[in-house]
């Protein structure tokens, strides 16, 4: 799933850069200075990281419980850790989901990783 988050994001990048460069609002044609950077704040880079750990925590969990149950492996995952783990995600998705975007940067950055996940 991280994999298919990554490339949407690179191609909404290349989406944006390519075909709506008139929409920038550096790019009036005249040359106009580039706006200054952006920082992202690392409260917002822990709670994306930190989501998509609990996310994969859910998924690793949820497909040895799968194959515990086809016969294929005995599954060491209990349905106990796997409730806590999505407990835990579903906490961390809301933290994420509320958090209060101050910049371009982090509404895209953001916007980004909940796409690229829901």
């Amino acid at each position: 799933m991280l994999r298919s988050a990554m490339s949407r994001r690179a191609i909404f990048q290349a989406m944006t850069l390519v075909l709506l460069p008139s929409a920038l609002p550096w790019t009036d044609g005249g040359g106009a200075p580039e706006p200054e950077p952006q920082d992202v704040s690392p409260v917002l880079m822990q709670a994306i990281c930190a989501h998509c750990v609990a996310f994969s925590q859910v998924r690793r969990l949820a497909r040895e419980m799968a194959s515990g149950a086809k016969g294929q492996s005995p599954s060491t995952a209990s349905p106990e850790a796997l409730s806590s783990a999505v407990e835990t995600e579903r906490r961390l998705w809301a933290s994420l989901v509320s958090y209060k975007t101050r910049n371009e940067a982090e509404r895209h950055d953001k916007a980004a990783y909940v796409l690229g996940l829901r």
